[in-house]
């Protein structure tokens, strides 16, 4: 993959907010930090990123498995 780490983050962005947000209901205090604590926001994006980086370069699974 040739798409370095910052760029990805950059791409990330918009989804991993949206993700917060559809997952509200699921866990409202951990959303409502992300959303208003910018240390917390940014601590956790980094590691959610790189996780899924790492995962899209080894060739993981990156979805989530669907409920059936």
């Amino acid at each position: 993959m040739a798409n370095p780490l910052d760029n990805f983050e950059l791409a990330m962005k918009p989804k991993v907010e949206t993700l917060m947000i559809d997952r509200m209901d699921q866990n409202q205090e951990i959303v409502n930090r992300y959303l208003n604590d910018a240390a917390f926001q940014s601590a956790a994006f980094k590691e959610i990123v790189k996780r899924v980086y790492e995962e899209i370069r080894k060739g993981g699974r990156t979805r989530p498995p669907t409920n059936p």
